[in-house]
């Protein structure tokens, strides 16, 4: 997502622990591992905002694990939420993501397939809980009903 911090846990290990694609056209600024020690030695308010990025990835980690026993629809539902939080922008119907997203993406966040993810956001839109728009924009039109299905309700 524009502005984010990506490869910070790559100071404590010789090799990335992750990988990043961008899914659209960006500037990144690259630091390499002295750089990133000097800066935090440097300006200890940028080393605290970096363990508070690391500590809520860690905890999202966690939850993503938590979630991973969930049965796909909500593991869905829960991932709209999460972005409609992160890049989500009030329109008339919803809250519309501001990330276009392939249906593989959204199979890949939710650790599914492709058929089951499209299966669901046509069970999701059918049930007035989100639509997809051309260019792949999603549109929660439910935030709540599609919350408290995230929480293992129905």
């Amino acid at each position: 997502l524009p502005g984010e911090m990506f490869g910070g846990a790559g100071i404590l290990f010789p090799t990335h622990p992750a990988t990043a694609v961008a899914m659209f056209d960006a500037t990144v600024l690259s630091l390499d591992r002295e750089e990133y020690c000097q800066l935090i030695r440097q300006y200890p308010d940028v080393a605290l905002r970096i363990i508070g990025i690391l500590g809520e990835r860690l905890r999202a980690a966690m939850q993503m694990r938590a979630l991973s026993t969930d049965r796909v629809d909500t593991r869905i539902a829960h991932i709209l939420l999460k972005l409609a939080a992160k890049t989500g922008e009030p329109i008339e119907t919803g809250i519309r993501l501001n990330l276009p997203l392939t249906r593989q993406d959204l199979a890949d966040m939710a650790g599914t397939t492709i058929e089951t993810a499209i299966r669901i956001m046509s069970r999701f839109r059918k049930e007035g809980l989100a639509l997809t728009e051309p260019g792949g924009y999603i549109v929660v039109t439910d935030e709540a009903r599609l919350r408290r299905l995230s929480e293992g309700g129905a």
